[in-house]
């Protein structure tokens, strides 16, 4: 992935849901999944993240904070 699609790719909007791309194994989606995500973590004062290598794929990572 490239950065600036990064930088989007957990961003609510119109522009973000149209510019879905194909994944390396030819799969299809919308981003809506990633976006709920991201709004379930941060309402947990979480964290969410991404790290891709090209060509290869892309991992997804999150931490949330441990009850008390």
């Amino acid at each position: 992935m490239k950065q600036e699609l990064i930088d989007k790719l957990f961003c609510f909007s119109s522009d973000s849901i149209a510019n879905s791309s194909i994944g390396t194994a030819n799969e299809t989606g919308t981003g809506l999944g990633l976006m709920l995500c991201k709004d379930f973590v941060d309402k947990h004062n979480g964290k969410i993240w991404v790290e891709t290598k090209p060509n290869q794929g892309s991992r997804f990572y999150f931490t949330l904070p441990v009850a008390r």
